[in-house]
């Protein structure tokens, strides 16, 4: 990959694991965020 695509890549990690750790503080399970994904795609 290149340089700009692995910067992206990264954010796109980090703002993931932002998330999922705002869902964990908030009580969500990991099948609770899955089916959000699930029924928002």
């Amino acid at each position: 990959m290149d340089s700009k695509l692995d910067a992206q890549v990264e954010k796109l990690d980090e703002e993931w694991i932002y998330l999922m750790l705002l869902a964990k503080q908030i009580g969500l399970t990991p099948d609770e965020v899955k089916e959000f994904l699930r029924q928002s795609l």
